[in-house]
């Protein structure tokens, strides 16, 4: 069941569980209106367009990506997605966690990491949406797992390096006591003081570099990961008002309206649509 974002009538998001892949969560949007804030995944999402075309920014730069592209982001970076033209725009996205990509992809001697946002790629990206229409439908996905185990190893081979070989992804290593001190604390107000002091730099050169490194500022990668956390905790079955307590929003009404802007959906319809005993029903059209 495809549900109304309430404030936007006619803007539809879906997230489903695939039962029998842990690890995998299929995204499915039809929108002309909706505009999702900065927000992160803990898995990787690799997507295509269905139809129209999507703007996103992504790693400080923006893009656009209509049928032709495959779509890539790499877990715990920022992006957004918004409509790129007058046309309603749809589009599938597969969030796999990282384990779960490693064991699909077998025997590889590191993990896969995504260099490019995007690339033009018309026969994968077909490829991809037929893959995501038949684990749609599929509640049992043996079958279905098989050709999206193949499809990804065809798609990281052409497209994915070696994490060890990207040096970019390095120049977070200098903040890491931060992200360490933000995701162990995040239902507590955070002190820019304490932050800078972490990494040795004045407030505002901290506030410079760490905007540079991760193109947000630190107030709002902080609201990003305390999302992504609520996120987490919905899908483990966790109420709202707790999640909303655990991650350090003011209330229940606060992760609604910021998980509704960052995600598309609501935290309670977001819990029904993952849930490991939901059956699909419907394909994607």
């Amino acid at each position: 069941m495809s549900l109304d974002l309430p404030e936007l009538p006619g803007e539809r998001v879906e997230y489903r569980y695939v039962s029998g892949l842990p690890g995998v969560e299929l995204f499915s949007a039809d929108l002309s209106r909706h505009a999702f804030g900065p927000h992160t995944h803990d898995a990787f999402a690799i997507g295509t367009v269905v139809s129209g075309a999507q703007r996103f920014h992504y790693r400080g730069s923006n893009h656009v990506a209509d049928r032709s592209a495959l779509m890539f982001m790499n877990p715990d970076e920022l992006h957004t997605g918004s409509a790129a033209s007058a046309e309603r725009w749809c589009y599938r996205f597969l969030h796999i966690e990282p384990a779960t990509l490693r064991e699909l992809l077998g025997e590889r001697p590191a993990s896969p990491w995504f260099a490019e946002a995007m690339v033009h790629a018309p026969q994968d990206a077909e490829a991809m949406r037929r893959v995501i229409d038949r684990l749609w439908q599929q509640p049992d996905a043996l079958a279905a797992a098989g050709e999206l185990s193949a499809l990804l190893d065809a798609v990281c081979r052409r497209h994915a390096r070696e994490l060890p070989a990207i040096e970019a992804g390095f120049d977070r290593r200098r903040f890491q006591p931060v992200l360490d001190h933000l995701e162990a604390h995040l239902d507590q107000p955070q002190s820019l003081d304490v932050l800078a002091a972490l990494v040795g730099l004045s407030r505002f050169h901290f506030v410079r570099a760490f905007s540079r490194t991760f193109h947000v500022p630190p107030h709002r990668y902080l609201q990003a990961r305390r999302l992504a956390r609520a996120r987490q905790m919905l899908r483990a079955g966790r109420q709202a008002a707790d999640v909303a307590a655990a991650v350090g929003l003011c209330d229940q009404s606060h992760l609604n309206r910021w998980f509704l802007r960052l995600y598309g959906t609501t935290p309670g319809r977001y819990q029904q649509q993952v849930r490991p005993s939901r059956v699909a029903v419907k394909a994607l059209v």
